[in-house]
C-alpha cells in the first residue's frame, strides 16, 4: 500500500481544551476511513489538519497530495447569492445527469442557491466534488440533511470511487458505512 499521509502523536487544543492527544495513524491510498466521535472530540479539526488548513508537523505527507484533494466542510462551498448553475461554471463543471436524478435535483440547477434547502443545497456540494476527479475525497459529516435514497446514493458512489483507486476521509454522525475503517475519537482520548 501507498501512505499518503503519516500521523504521529497529533496533540491539538482549542482554548486550552485538548482535543486530540497522542493521537496516531495511517492514511493508505484506497482507505475509506470514517471517524466518528462525539461533538467536539476533534473529528472537524483532524480533517483540516489533514488537508493543511491546520498547520501540524505530526503530520507527514506523500509528495504533491495536496492537489489531489477535495475537501467538503460543514459549509457547502456554493455563493448564495448566485444560481446553482453558476456555482457549477465557476469551477468549470456541468450538473451530471446521473448525479442530479440519482439525487432528485435537476429542476433546481437555475434557482438561486440562497432559495434551496441546506439538504437540497448539500446534494450540490456533494454532486460537485463527485465531478471534481479528484482521487482523495474529504468529507465533514456529508449525510447531514440528505434524505435515505441520497443517503444509499452516496454510498455507492463512494464505493465506486474506492474501487477506482480513490481514498476517502470523512467524518459521521449518521449510521455506520459497512466495510469502512472506522476511528473512534472517543476512544483515542487519554
Amino acid at each position: 500500500m501507498t501512505t499518503i499521509c503519516s500521523i504521529k502523536n497529533l496533540s491539538y487544543a482549542i482554548d486550552g481544551n485538548v482535543i486530540l492527544n497522542n493521537f496516531s495513524m495511517e492514511i493508505e491510498k484506497n482507505d475509506f476511513i470514517e471517524i466518528r466521535g462525539s461533538n467536539g472530540s476533534g473529528k472537524s479539526t483532524l480533517l483540516k489538519i489533514f488537508c493543511k488548513l491546520i498547520p501540524s508537523k505530526a503530520c507527514e505527507y506523500r509528495d504533491n497530495f495536496k492537489e489531489h484533494i477535495d475537501y467538503l466542510g460543514h459549509k457547502n462551498s456554493l455563493v448564495e447569492e448566485l444560481s446553482i448553475r453558476r456555482n457549477f461554471e465557476l469551477e468549470g463543471l456541468a450538473l451530471d445527469s446521473d448525479i442530479a436524478k440519482n439525487f432528485d435535483i435537476k429542476e433546481l440547477y437555475d434557482e438561486l442557491c440562497a432559495n434551496l434547502s441546506f439538504g437540497e443545497k448539500r446534494k450540490f456540494a456533494i454532486a460537485k466534488l463527485l465531478q471534481a476527479k479528484k482521487k482523495i475525497w474529504v468529507l465533514d459529516e456529508p449525510f447531514a440533511g440528505l434524505d435515505a435514497v441520497s443517503y444509499d446514493f452516496l454510498v455507492k458512489a463512494f464505493k465506486q470511487h474506492i474501487r477506482s483507486g480513490g481514498t476517502i476521509l470523512l467524518t459521521n454522525h449518521q449510521t455506520e458505512i459497512p466495510d469502512t475503517k472506522k476511528v473512534n475519537l472517543d476512544e483515542k482520548i487519554s
